[in-house]
């Protein structure tokens, strides 16, 4: 199993403001703390996820790549709109444990402008991301997929992420036409989709059955060879155990073929992020 999406922090090292909107949560998740949970559930890899916009923690995060017996991936951040982004994107890539670097995120929710993508030095930023070889994972509201659905028809070698299967209104799947944004995007052959935080967008009463339908959508639009399981730790602590994300994730899969299965619960994060096969992984 690959675990694609997975965070740690230390807000008493570093300003994690947002943490305040979130009580439950501790203050310090540290990668130790996430091995011991993730060796006990049999996941053999995991790509490291950014929680600020600060490039100080994506130096940070890919050190701690370059320490972990199970983390085979970064997915950082870097200033889109900043005039030099090839050469920060190069020195990430140049650092020490730079090979760790297979994606970049912002944080778009925060965003106020829907079409943020398409500003024009943000769209620069994000063509100069994938002529590195390097994902965008898309983590930013429904109303915002219109956006990056035309960012990636207009840059043919982007390559997009969603995450959170790009936030669907659970209550109304056909809010801010999602269901027809992913058929678009599909289209390209350059999107993919973590099943990762779902619970926590339906809350505390979460149920199989209420994210069964945007697994459904998901299967039907991007098929089961683009999309990722992902365990959202330590956010997902907020609703429900590691152990129970695992398990929700096999009951709303539970209809692919040994093949696909396997494909959604690590395969896949392998080729879309590029992560070494498993053969050569110690």
């Amino acid at each position: 199993m690959i675990d694609s999406h997975f965070h740690v922090w230390d807000a008493g090292a570093r300003d994690h403001s947002w943490l305040s909107a979130a009580p439950t949560l501790e203050l310090r998740y540290p990668i130790e703390r996430y091995e011991s949970e993730a060796t006990r559930l049999a996941i053999d890899g995991a790509v490291l996820v950014q929680v600020l916009n600060d490039a100080a923690e994506t130096l940070e995060f890919l050190d701690v790549a370059g320490a972990s017996p199970l983390v085979e991936g970064v997915v950082g951040w870097v200033d889109l709109t900043a005039p030099d982004v090839e050469e920060q994107l190069a020195a990430l890539q140049e650092s020490p444990h730079g090979r760790f670097l297979v994606g970049v995120r912002h944080l778009l929710e925060g965003e106020a402008d829907v079409d943020f993508l398409e500003q024009p030095a943000v769209f620069r930023g994000l063509c100069a991301v994938a002529k590195c070889g390097l994902t965008f994972d898309f983590m930013g509201r429904t109303d915002q997929l219109a956006s990056a659905r035309r960012v990636l028809e207009r840059c043919n070698e982007l390559r997009i992420v969603l995450d959170r299967a790009g936030k669907p209104l659970l209550s109304d799947l056909g809010a801010f036409n999602w269901r027809e944004h992913l058929v678009a995007m599909a289209r390209t052959g350059r999107v993919a989709a973590k099943f990762a935080g779902l619970a926590n967008e339906a809350g505390p009463g979460w149920s199989a059955d209420v994210i069964q339908p945007v697994v459904d959508v998901l299967l039907d639009t991007l098929g089961p060879t683009s999309l990722m399981f992902g365990s959202d730790w330590p956010v997902c602590l907020m609703v429900a155990s590691f152990d129970e994300v695992v398990d929700l994730t096999r009951d709303c899969f539970r209809g692919l073929d040994a093949s696909e299965l396997a494909g959604v619960l690590g395969e896949n994060a392998r080729r879309v992020y590029g992560l070494a096969p498993a053969s050569l992984v110690a």
